[in-house]
């Protein structure tokens, strides 16, 4: 019986995965939720979060609008979703403040800038290999090799 509840908790977190996994993968979500775990530009804490989710939006009954897949705009209400959402993967599971296990989770930022070192050598200081010199070559050769390359 206990293998069963184990295996029961491992499709449970194995779907908890899948499903921020494809949200994240866009990279507008996953720089939200970077700025708001870093604390940029003003955003509020997973604290204030967790409390306008679940005390604010309870008492003064929020509601987003929200798309679908085919394009269908529907209201849904802020506390009612997330009560759902923590029925559904257990509040362990979705809870920032859970003291139990941790899942972890990468995201690649999308905000870092990819950039390769540009760096200028002098001539002197690149090494070539023995094979690459053209000091034995005949006139020629070289020009032929140099015709090649550039």
């Amino acid at each position: 019986m206990l293998r069963k509840a184990s295996s029961n908790m491992q499709g449970r977190e194995d779907l908890l995965l899948v499903s921020l996994r494809s949200f994240y993968d866009v990279p507008n979500n996953a720089a939200i939720l970077l700025n708001i775990l870093q604390q940029k530009k003003g955003l509020p804490s997973l604290r204030i979060l967790d409390w306008l989710i679940t005390n604010f939006s309870r008492t003064k009954m929020v509601f987003h609008s929200a798309t679908d897949a085919k394009g269908n705009r529907r209201q849904m209400s802020i506390s009612t979703n997330y009560r759902l959402q923590l029925r559904a993967y257990s509040k362990r599971r979705f809870d920032p403040f859970c003291r139990r296990e941790r899942i972890l989770f990468p995201i690649i930022d999308p905000r870092a800038e990819v950039s390769a070192p540009a760096s200028r050598m002098p001539p002197q200081d690149v090494s070539m290999p023995k094979e690459a010199c053209l000091k034995d070559v005949r006139a020629e050769d070289a020009d032929r090799v140099h015709e090649l390359v550039t």
